[in-house]
């Protein structure tokens, strides 16, 4: 199972569909280290939770004290780190052997070249967000990197950013026929509001997204919380981050509820699909 450490708000960019790229810089936290010696060992001891992801925020902007905490307690893990090349930079060669995966975020927009491609590590996906303005890019921007994993996130953020950016119904039917033809693109991050598509729309993207569901908490290092909703957003209900909170989780004694989860979550736990809602179901009661 999937455990998410969110450990910076702090980042080098302000991507304009990224909930932290419209904090403003000076605003943004960074990380919190009360009791974070203790949290990491508890999380290091469960059994539960074997495949942890670090993320923010940029990574590559924790120092080298932190990050060697992290991946001299957690080495036993499945670790995922997301970055914007930050890390891979600055630390990927001091931590090699500790990481697992990396979700690369290498440009803002798929309009854009990749400046910076790693083609010989097989442990990076490359992660690209797909709104209305850059859905028309999309096609040739995977016959273009055919050669890499690509992972996608169908943008349906209404709340946090320029007005318009959202896939309409039109954009999902498009984004589904485009990506059904390259088998490069190895993960879709599925953030839709699938209750605002008609149940032809859902029925395909459902079929696109097979396997791709992730249902995880998320642990919050910086404002000191623990998430309870599934992707980690950022803007789901919590309770304090705390160390009898923390053994409630990992006896599976935090419960989920409606008014738990943010309205993304709810949305993606509400598919009309019958048979995938009770297997989601089923995976959130095992949390």
């Amino acid at each position: 199972m999937w455990l998410s450490l969110f450990l910076t708000q702090k980042c080098n960019r302000a991507c304009r569909y990224c909930d932290i790229g419209n904090i403003p810089f000076k605003n943004r936290k960074g990380f919190d280290s009360a009791n974070f010696d203790d949290f990491i060992m508890q999380i290091s001891e469960n059994g539960f939770y074997e495949h942890i992801g670090f993320t923010g925020g940029e990574i590559g902007l924790l120092s080298k004290n932190i990050l060697d905490h992290l991946f001299y307690h957690l080495y036993h893990k499945f670790i995922t780190v997301n970055t914007n090349g930050t890390f891979i930079r600055r630390h990927l060669d001091r931590y090699t052997h500790f990481v697992d995966q990396i979700i690369y975020h290498p440009i803002e927009d798929i309009s854009w070249p990749i400046k910076m491609k790693i083609k010989d590590d097989p442990r990076i996906i490359y992660q690209f967000p797909v709104h209305h303005y850059n859905l028309v890019y999309l096609e040739q921007f995977l016959d273009d990197n055919c050669d890499l994993k690509i992972s996608l996130a169908p943008y349906d953020y209404k709340d946090i950013a320029s007005e318009g950016f959202s896939l309409t119904e039109e954009d999902v039917s498009r984004f589904v026929d485009i990506v059904s033809k390259f088998s490069n693109v190895v993960n879709i991050k599925n953030i839709l509001n699938l209750q605002s598509l008609s149940l032809k729309s859902v029925e395909g993207y459902r079929k696109l997204c097979a396997g791709n569901i992730c249902l995880y908490p998320s642990i919050d290092f910086v404002n000191g919380q623990i998430r309870k909703c599934v992707c980690s957003h950022t803007r789901a209900s919590s309770v304090p981050l705390t160390s009898e909170n923390l053994d409630m989780l990992f006896k599976g004694a935090l419960t989920f509820s409606r008014s738990a989860l943010c309205d993304t979550c709810y949305h993606v736990l509400s598919y009309k699909d019958e048979l995938l809602r009770k297997s989601i179901c089923q995976t959130v009661k095992k949390l």
